[in-house]
């Protein structure tokens, strides 16, 4: 289907088999035990593994030393802090696996080997952003020859019932909390702009022990999807040694559950287990969530991510069996005034973007919310009825409404392969960057039971410009921020507004109404 790694995490994996078995660790199916412990042997076999990945996070050391200051800067005794937790993490808390003798031991991993990499290491070099348009380039030039981007569910997992679809510092920011009742009214929690294309928030995850050090993740709150992942500190794959990993033996509030958890999808797989503990969102503390943690991952995008876990924030229906997602859990324990939480996503090279959990903010908006009803409370879905070009239909929709998802863990604005093929043609963004005069405005025309609703996504937002620059400061690539994603039914076919949507209108997801509000965000002029 081509490249795109990043961009497909969140689409691909969002048709996922997740399925979840009641067997104790102690009891896992022999394939998943061989799996594991092969993993292992490579592991043990490969010595330069290790190496390389040492080499890798020493790189990003230096890239944070060299900037000086930075948003994700890990102090020398925030690293001491976090080396030794992994030290006593190793000794204390062990894989989960029967042993066996005719398997090697598991490496041990030298102390100097860095466990995560500063945020201020993680923007993209000019080469890496060079290889990320060549892989838009892939993508929109295959459109072009006729490729589709069908998602295909096996039959046996189309057929089988209960199959549940998954996709794939310190804590800061400013708090209003009601003196009467102690819940928080609103709180607005920092993300960092990853390249306009990734926005990462940091979380705490446990309560730690005495003498051990606070564990924190910086996380992509995602509304397409509604499960919490983070790395066990058992997980030996790259993509786990060079993010944070949850040692939890180091947490009194943690607790192990009786379920292992295998996911596979487009670009890799995931294996690992569920478990319970306290998380902590700046003044709101969620108690005995359950989250997923990851024991091993294939699949170059755990290592090309810029962020050490995800939180899903759409509704229960499309967690897995009853596991509850994280924003269902401050509902139930009525930890917020107002059920809704909100994104406001900025353009570097401004930081300025957040998630507000609680009332809306209303320095972040301009004019008056705009409220669409959830067409079905699973995705955060609404109807669409048309998108125009320059106020001409562009026949989106054959029988109108169409599914439109808003979704903040993708990066793009999606559609069915033929449409958005046909609109990356119309559009013509040139690649050099030149004649961006003439192009127009996309209108998404949304609607519910009360009316239709337009929403204006002129070129500044829809048209993708890289930070690095050409001699006359006009930027080196430019292309249509658009992707071509054919989703089966029932899910789909399904459009999807993303991040590049979400840059221009400051968006609220009201749980206590099921509905979705937009209004221009405050800079988006």
């Amino acid at each position: 289907m081509g490249g795109l790694p990043l961009l497909l995490l969140a689409l691909l994996a969002m048709l996922a088999c997740l399925s979840f078995s009641t067997q104790q660790a102690d009891a896992l199916p022999m394939q998943m035990v061989k799996g594991i412990e092969e993993a292992k042997e490579s592991h043990a076999r490969d010595a330069e593994f290790e190496h390389t990945i040492a080499l890798q996070i020493a790189e990003s050391a230096r890239v944070v030393q060299e900037d000086g200051q930075g948003e994700g800067e890990e102090t020398a005794a925030e690293a001491e802090e976090e080396a030794d937790a992994s030290s006593s993490s190793t000794v204390e808390h062990g894989s989960s696996l029967p042993a066996s003798p005719a398997s090697p031991a598991a490496p041990v991993l030298p102390r100097t080997l860095p466990r995560r990499i500063p945020l201020v290491a993680r923007q993209r070099t000019e080469q890496e952003e060079q290889d990320f348009f060549a892989l838009i380039d892939e993508h929109q030039d295959n459109l072009e020859m006729g490729m589709t981007m069908q998602l295909e569910l096996a039959e046996e997992v189309q057929q089988q019932e209960g199959t549940h679809f998954y996709r794939f510092g310190r804590l800061r920011g400013s708090a209003i909390v009601d003196e009467k009742s102690g819940k928080v009214k609103e709180y607005k929690l920092p993300l960092i702009d990853i390249n306009n294309s990734q926005y990462v928030g940091r979380i705490e995850v446990g309560t730690p022990k005495k003498g051990t050090p606070h564990q924190y993740f910086d996380v992509i709150f995602d509304t397409g999807s509604s499960n919490l992942w983070i790395n066990s500190d058992t997980c030996l794959s790259e993509g786990c040694l060079i993010h944070r990993r949850f040692h939890p033996a180091n947490s009194k509030t943690y607790k192990k559950l009786p379920v292992e958890m295998s996911v596979q999808f487009g670009t890799g797989s995931l294996e690992g287990f569920l478990a319970q503990d306290t998380f902590t969102l700046g003044p709101v503390r969620v108690h005995g969530q359950t989250f997923g943690q990851i024991r091993r991952s294939t699949g170059s995008v755990f290592v090309t991510g810029k962020f050490d876990g995800i939180l899903g924030m759409s509704f229960p229906s499309l967690s897995a069996h009853s596991y509850k997602p994280v924003f269902d859990s401050m509902m139930e324990q009525e930890l917020l005034t107002s059920n809704m939480f909100s994104f406001y996503y900025s353009l570097l090279p401004k930081q300025n973007s957040a998630i507000m959990l609680g009332e809306p903010i209303k320095a972040m908006y301009k004019g008056d919310l705009t409220w669409v009803a959830v067409s079905k409370p699973f995705y955060w879905e609404v109807n669409l009825i048309d998108i125009e070009y320059d106020g001409v239909s562009t026949n989106a929709c054959a029988e109108p409404p169409c599914k439109a998802v808003v979704d903040t863990g993708t990066s793009l604005l999606t559609g069915p392969s033929v449409y958005t093929t046909r609109m990356i043609r119309q559009l013509n963004v040139d690649r050099t960057c030149n004649d961006m005069e003439n192009l127009k405005t996309l209108t998404y025309i949304l609607s519910d039971d009360n009316g239709e609703y337009r929403f204006d996504v002129d070129p500044k937002f829809f048209v993708l410009k890289s930070m690095a620059k050409r001699a006359d400061g006009k930027p080196k690539f430019c292309r249509a921020g658009m992707m071509a994603l054919d989703v089966p039914k029932p899910r789909g076919p399904l459009f999807i507004l993303g991040d590049v949507f979400m840059r221009k209108y400051y968006t609220v997801f009201d749980r206590d109404n099921n509905r979705i509000g937009f209004a221009l965000a405050a800079d988006s002029n």
